[in-house]
């Protein structure tokens, strides 16, 4: 059962850690997006 519940926590964590970065790769990417915008102008 403990390597199951090991495996399972890295699971999670990874999962997490995965879309933490994946919301910080939008947010980053949505920003360059505006200031791109605001350079054009």
């Amino acid at each position: 059962m403990g390597t199951l519940e090991r495996a399972a926590t890295l699971y999670a964590a990874s999962v997490m850690l995965g879309l933490m970065g994946l919301g910080a790769g939008l947010a980053l990417l949505g920003v360059w997006l505006v200031m791109s915008k605001e350079k054009t102008r």
